[in-house]
């Protein structure tokens, strides 16, 4: 996927020891604007992707004030947890890429 999906995650709280995480703000995407801010669980964001949901990180220049695109998210299983993560990698971790926190 090379365009933006369904939903952007643009901030992310993490557990105690930075492996899971626990909250995500996301803005659904409407042409031309993101938009509607939430607070959702990783719950969420998984079972969305897995029914059908498109999500991509998005981060924003903080200069202009304008979003960018940024990667695809996916869920991985590994040894039987599901993970949510930007690259296709078997670590037993969350990992959106560098959002910040919240």
């Amino acid at each position: 996927m090379t365009e933006w999906g369904d939903y952007a995650i643009t901030a992310v709280q993490y557990n105690y020891d930075d492996s899971r995480i626990k909250q995500v703000k996301r803005k659904e995407v409407k042409p031309d604007v993101l938009a509607n801010t939430e607070t959702v669980d990783r719950s969420t964001v998984v079972g969305g992707i897995e029914t059908g949901d498109d999500y991509t990180t998005a981060i924003k220049n903080e200069e202009t004030g304008k979003w960018s695109l940024g990667d695809e998210i996916h869920v991985l299983e590994v040894h039987g947890q599901k993970f949510i993560r930007t690259d296709q990698n078997n670590t037993e971790e969350d990992n959106l890429g560098g959002l910040p926190t919240f």
